[in-house]
């Protein structure tokens, strides 16, 4: 702060060295740059805001977040053309902008006196400043910045020349949105054609805006007192149509002596992309009417809101995502707590599609599966046993294996398996003994069809059977486990073409084909499952083409569409349009990890149920 004072009072120093010129000159400086502020009054000590703030407040230029460039041009009256570049960099130690504005008038006559000799032609004037800024903010709420600015004019032959500095403070207050500015402006020598000099048009200014009706209109207001004129005041507002649309209106002092209107301007704005294009009108009454035009184009501007959007998106998505996976959390508490482990699985298994990362589901859906598993082995070990008891050997091989599928661990389950194959092995021995010379082979064909049995090859274990038959048609244990494998393989059929015709019926063609795939394994002449077969296939075929072009079609959308649809075909268990879903994901998005990890999940429950089915 010390550092800021010496060199506002150091360039009221210099300036006051130069003001021995009674006249004020140069009074293009004052001309305003940038139609927005233009048409709210000349307002921008505060409000004025990027590469054009050069000009109303090089303080308000501290704020600034991204390359900028801008153009100006005004058509004013008698002639009279005005021109504005602009170029602003944000850098680390601050920010730095170049500007340069310059009036022309052409076509001026030149007389000596009131005769006609005295006509000395037509000639050109050529007034040009160029604004050399830095700025840095201070803090969050506060910056400071400086402008050197360099001064040319040309009148005929005559040349001149000054150098002149801005100084300019911005403060945002603790009142949310109102912001305060100072501004001293060009501070600097005198500029003289020959010996006849004049000061510089210096001025002190405070400005002060403050946003309204959720920032939708912005009222601002500027006090400036120039070193040897009166006081001038000024005021603007603007509106905000849309987000694209901006009307403004202003008042500038100083100018009712001109005529009628005049100090009262107005224009709009517009935003497409990058680019914000402003207009302004401002009657000088008797002296005519000019209008101004601005192009900024904002350096990213479009890509960052596209950033913020999908950001936003993202966040009410995630939110989406942990509300839902909770309430399923919430039901899967419900049910394991009621015993109905299947539906608490289920629960806590879409409560992880929704939230991969939820830790509370993870363990909890371990815990209902480890006590699904823990109350099926129980259940299949009590039917292992009644049918070792029985000597329903071939079943209960077939039940201590299961049980060992779950748990390949379980002690208990080790023993009973041993001495189930043993029995086997001794009752086959016995026999052997009467007929040792076919012992060997039938002993090999039975033992294969209580393997096939055991895993569920019906048809394969059938097949083994009759080899025994084909060596001993009496073989009584190989008749009666024939007869289980049919009846096995009958009501596997029967089950299957029930949950087919219900999948039918649902429109599920993949988990239709799944069964009766599985029934025309166990019996590929099976009329039904052929008929069946027939008709799933054409839906399927159809199925997919509406499918493919569905999904198609939906890869052109945003990737919240696509992952949002596989979750809904998910929860329907049609997992492998969920997968498909997430795939189109992951080529529009490779890096998206929630789909990744739910297509393993879709794979993963897609294996499950093939193998329990």
């Amino acid at each position: 702060m010390r550092k800021l004072l010496i060199i506002i009072l150091f360039l009221l120093w210099f300036h006051h060295l130069h003001l021995d010129a009674e006249e004020v000159g140069s009074r293009f400086l004052k001309l305003g740059v940038s139609a927005r502020e233009i048409a709210m009054g000349e307002v921008g000590i505060s409000c004025s805001y990027g590469v054009n703030s050069i000009n109303w407040n090089p303080g308000c230029f501290g704020f600034l977040d991204r390359l900028e460039f801008s153009f100006m041009h005004a058509e004013w009256f008698q002639g009279i053309r005005y021109v504005n570049f602009g170029f602003a960099q944000p850098l680390s130690f601050g920010n730095i902008g170049v500007g340069m504005k310059g009036l022309w008038l052409g076509d001026i006559e030149g007389w000596t006196g009131p005769d006609p000799e005295d006509y000395q032609g037509e000639f050109n004037a050529l007034n040009l400043a160029v604004n050399l800024s830095f700025s840095k903010k201070i803090g969050t709420n506060k910056s400071f910045g400086l402008n050197l600015k360099p001064i040319y004019e040309n009148i005929a032959t005559e040349k001149a020349f000054a150098f002149a500095s801005d100084l300019g403070f911005l403060y945002e207050l603790p009142v949310k949105g109102l912001k305060a500015g100072l501004t001293f402006q060009n501070i600097g020598t005198c500029i003289k054609f020959k010996e006849e000099g004049s000061s510089l048009p210096s001025f002190v200014g405070v400005g002060f805006s403050y946003p309204l009706f959720n920032e939708s209109v912005t009222i601002a207001a500027d006090i400036l007192k120039p070193f040897k004129e009166n006081l001038e005041f000024r005021t603007g507002v603007e509106y905000l149509l849309s987000d694209i649309i901006a009307f403004r209106f202003g008042y500038k002092s100083g100018l009712s002596k001109t005529g009628e209107f005049a100090g009262l301007n107005c224009g709009f704005g517009a935003k497409v992309r990058d680019l914000n294009l402003d207009y302004a009108f401002a009657p000088y009454g008797v002296l005519g009417l000019t209008h101004r035009v601005s192009l900024t184009y904002y350096v990213g501007r479009e890509k960052e809101k596209e950033e913020m959007i999908t950001k936003k998106m993202e966040e009410e998505l995630r939110q989406k995502e942990i509300l839902t996976a909770e309430n399923f959390y919430k039901q899967g508490l419900n049910h394991f707590s009621q015993k109905r482990f299947d539906n608490a699985i289920d629960a806590f298994d879409l409560a992880l599609v929704w939230y991969p990362d939820y830790k509370g589901a993870k363990a909890e859906l371990e815990r209902a599966v480890q006590e699904k598993e823990k109350r099926e082995i129980q259940k299949r070990m009590k039917i292992g046993i009644k049918d070792y008891n029985e000597n329903n050997l071939v079943d209960a091989i077939y039940e201590f294996s299961y049980v060992l599928s779950l748990d390949s661990t379980n002690a208990n389950a080790k023993v009973w398996l041993e001495a189930s194959k043993s029995k086997v092995a001794e009752i086959q021995t016995a026999k052997a003994y009467r007929e040792a010379a076919r012992f060997d082979e039938i002993m090999k064909y039975f033992s294969s069809g209580i393997s096939y049995y055991s895993k569920g090859k019906y048809r394969l274990a059938i097949s083994e059977w009759g080899r025994v038959l084909t060596l001993d048609p009496q073989h009584i244990e190989a008749k009666d486990y024939i007869s289980k494998a049919n009846a096995k393989m009958e009501g596997e059929i029967l089950a299957c073409l029930q949950k087919a015709n219900r999948y039918i019926e649902q429109q599920n063609w993949e988990l239709a084909s799944a069964e009766l795939k599985k029934v025309l394994s166990l019996d590929p002449g099976n009329s039904q499952g052929l008929s069946l077969e027939k008709e799933v296939r054409t839906n399927l075929m159809k199925a997919e083409k509406e499918r493919k072009e569905y999904v198609e079609k939906a890869a052109k959308e945003n990737i919240m569409e696509l992952y949002l649809k596989g979750i809904g075909a998910y929860t329907k268990d049609h997992l492998e349009s969920a997968i498909l879903y997430w795939k189109k994901v992951l080529e529009i998005d490779p890096k998206h990890k929630n789909a990744k990890r739910n297509i393993e999940r879709a794979k993963t429950k897609l294996e499950r149920i093939k193998r329990l089915k």
